[in-house]
């Protein structure tokens, strides 16, 4: 399905913020904040799911002249209301939003915005990541989830930019059902970006099958690679892959990793009301990790997302134990408990945070039922001063 873009995508934001409709029934907002437009969770009922791709100031993702911050999130922001609206969502639909920001600069002026637009009932949840971007002109990018409120159909509903060369979607709408997490996969190939995404997607693929979906199944794919000058070389990979079916929306975290390249998904799966609210499974051939699981489906009505977490700490261990005190305090708040995480995406920007991270996580995560996530040595948490931050998706205590 291809959608228009409006001539201008610059947005007049008024000094009393912007206005949109109340956010529909099937979002609850929890720990909502006017004052700086972020919500701590938000728990999304039954509803069909828009998962945007990375969003950038301009079409391309490439910007061809240096550009201020302020007019690239703009634009960018009027770039991400479009593709909403052609998925029939709007501001007050997001459970989640990422921003992806060349510095924590950046992430000030992003922070400034989202406190101008969301100052009604609804704030969603956000999370920030420093990370080069696909040109090194552009400084910020977003993507998000959101409520859909278009006419229901059983199928993963693609977008597709109008005059793209590709059949490379934007976004996508989920039906109601189940929601698949598969962490992230690796696979090292010959070293070449090409050989490692091919091998990688191959390796994903392999997992659908084992779970009876197939790759129109698929959501959204999330990729953290390394460097960033590979992404052309990456994304074209992943659409190899796809071969003439339409690509899901990617978005794109460098990292610093000895693989090149390491991606995710998210999947659509059947309502199945007689299974359990969580199943914690391992595809054949795969180890069974005691940290987290392979993948994660969620058969339970609701979804929690959380924004992501963090505490500012001279040293790493009370960061890293603090950031998931502030977990159990947040999933617990919106319903949940640590026994009911479906995915998690870590990021860490120094070996200690990254070592320190992992000698705490064990001792709140239960091994029988830990969610499916991807962790990632990134550039920086798009914070000063904080290095380790946490975004997770849980599901309601039955």
């Amino acid at each position: 399905m291809r959608f228009a873009l409006p001539v201008c995508l610059g947005l007049a934001l008024s000094q009393s913020g912007l206005l949109f409709a109340q956010s529909a029934p099937t979002i609850r907002v929890v720990g909502g904040d006017a004052r700086t437009g972020q919500a701590r969770a938000v728990v999304v009922g039954p509803a069909q799911l828009v998962h945007t791709g990375q969003v950038f100031p301009e079409a391309s993702g490439k910007s061809t002249s240096p550009t201020p911050p302020a007019d690239q999130i703009r634009f960018a922001w009027g770039r991400l209301q479009t593709v909403l609206k052609a998925a029939e969502a709007e501001l007050a639909d997001v459970a989640r939003l990422n921003c992806y920001v060349a510095t924590p600069a950046v992430a000030r002026e992003v922070e400034a915005l989202l406190a101008t637009v969301y100052t009604g009932t609804h704030q969603p949840t956000v999370t920030f990541v420093t990370t080069p971007l696909r040109s090194p002109e552009t400084l910020v990018a977003f993507d998000a989830v959101a409520v859909s409120h278009r006419k229901a159909e059983d199928r993963v509903v693609p977008f597709i930019p109008p005059n793209s060369k590709t059949q490379s979607a934007i976004a996508s709408v989920m039906p109601v059902g189940s929601r698949i997490f598969i962490s992230g996969q690796a696979e090292a190939g010959d070293k070449t970006m090409a050989d490692a995404t091919a091998k990688t997607m191959a390796s994903l693929f392999a997992s659908l099958e084992y779970l009876g979906r197939k790759p129109a199944d698929v959501a959204h794919v999330k990729a953290f690679l390394g460097p960033m000058t590979e992404a052309d070389a990456a994304v074209a990979a992943i659409r190899a892959a796809f071969g003439e079916a339409t690509t899901p929306p990617i978005s794109l975290v460098a990292w610093n990793s000895s693989l090149p390249i390491e991606i995710e998904m998210v999947v659509s799966g059947p309502s199945v009301p007689d299974k359990p609210a969580l199943e914690f499974l391992t595809p054949p051939g795969m180890s069974k990790p005691n940290v987290y699981s392979r993948v994660t489906v969620v058969n339970a009505p609701s979804t929690i997302y959380t924004s992501s977490l963090f505490v500012e700490q001279a040293d790493a261990a009370a960061e890293a134990r603090g950031v998931f005190e502030q977990l159990k305090s947040v999933v617990e708040s919106a319903g949940g408990d640590l026994g009911h995480l479906a995915k998690g995406t870590y990021y860490v920007s120094t070996d200690e945070a990254s070592e320190q991270f992992n000698a705490v996580r064990p001792e709140f995560y239960d091994p029988e039922r830990p969610p499916a996530a991807s962790k990632a040595m990134v550039v920086g948490t798009g914070r000063d001063g904080v290095r380790i931050s946490i975004d997770l998706i849980a599901t309601p205590v039955p």
